[in-house]
């Protein structure tokens, strides 16, 4: 069983590298949470969960997937710049000025 989960994750690690994340490709991996939790999503993933939760107004859910995506690439220019669209989109102004300069420094 061990080396059968060890092959789907192999897999999977492919398909995520061959192509970039995608949010239908999210949605159905998500569909078999015994093999999502196994596999670290990379921060580009994460950003791309976030951009999507902000677009339908999710600003929870929005900051979770930038923070996340933060934690596994602190240099992250897109994911210190979704932040700061998150927090223009909430008006909060001086949080959103300090991560879109932070994206421009890792730019």
């Amino acid at each position: 069983m061990r080396f059968k989960n060890y092959i789907k994750k192999g897999v999977l690690e492919i398909i995520k590298r061959i192509h970039p994340p995608q949010e239908s490709l999210l949605r159905r991996l998500a569909k078999r949470p015994s093999i999502v939790i196994r596999i670290p999503k990379s921060s580009e993933s994460w950003i791309e969960l976030g951009r999507k939760a902000l677009s339908e107004n999710q600003h929870h859910r929005a900051q979770e997937a930038f923070e996340k995506a933060l934690e596994q690439n602190i240099k992250s220019s897109w994911a210190w710049h979704g932040l700061g669209d998150l927090h223009q989109h909430i008006n909060q102004y001086e949080q959103a000025l300090n991560a879109y300069s932070k994206a421009c420094s890792f730019s």
